[in-house]
């Protein structure tokens, strides 16, 4: 969201301007035979991205409303149930645009769940070597 944007989840859905951005189920998230609901989610000016939904219950997926302040964005990651982002008013929040530098480009680094950054010994088999260095599409 943007500044002047009213945000808002209702039952895993993402409400902007008090209307629901479309979402449908598609293909399975699959990694280490574990499956994960995916879903497909529309933007009003026609732009779609993947989401996961590992709970369909998770404390985010309902929330007050979000009135992002002018020159401020509202951050959402697209694996919802794993990811603080600006949900979490006291954790992340509003994102004020002088912190923005500029677009992802390339995936540095990649952890599964089976490992946290700060757990260094158990990145062995944590880490998604498919995904490293890949760009950023």
């Amino acid at each position: 969201g943007m500044g002047g944007d009213k945000i808002q989840m209702r039952d895993g859905v993402v409400w902007l301007n008090d209307k629901p951005i479309a979402r449908k189920r598609v293909a399975d998230f699959v990694e280490n035979g574990e499956r994960t609901p995916r879903y497909q989610e529309t933007l009003p000016n026609g732009r779609t991205y993947f989401t996961l939904d590992e709970n369909p219950h998770h404390i985010g997926d309902n929330t007050d409303a979000y009135y992002v302040p002018a020159e401020h964005y509202f951050m959402m990651g697209d694996n919802r149930d794993n990811s603080t982002d600006s949900r979490f008013t006291h954790y992340v929040g509003y994102v004020p645009h002088d912190n923005l530098v500029g677009p992802a480009r390339v995936l540095f680094f990649s952890l599964g769940d089976r490992a946290r950054f700060w757990e260094i010994w158990r990145w062995g088999d944590a880490i998604r070597f498919d995904r490293l260095l890949t760009i950023v599409k």
